[in-house]
């Protein structure tokens, strides 16, 4: 059987600089800033990236990860896999 599961992605922007956005990932996500940096560069380059996967039956915690995400200023999206 195929767990179907969700990601939490963020969108590139024009407002928001790596510096920030990797420190919004370190501090919401609890990556190490080295991790953190290395999504930030991916959304930059990419123009979005998956940052954080989850199971479906969990996809309330993403829906909780994207409200702050939001409300630190990131355009974040929860989409299936």
């Amino acid at each position: 059987m195929v767990k179907k599961r969700v990601g939490l992605l963020i969108l590139n922007d024009d407002l928001n600089h790596i510096k920030f956005v990797t420190d919004v990932l370190s501090q919401t996500l609890g990556y190490h800033p080295t991790q953190a940096f290395q999504c930030a560069n991916l959304i930059d380059k990419r123009g979005s990236y998956i940052v954080k996967e989850f199971d479906f039956k969990d996809k309330h915690k993403a829906e909780l990860y994207r409200s702050v995400l939001i409300n630190a200023g990131l355009i974040t999206k929860i989409i299936p896999l």
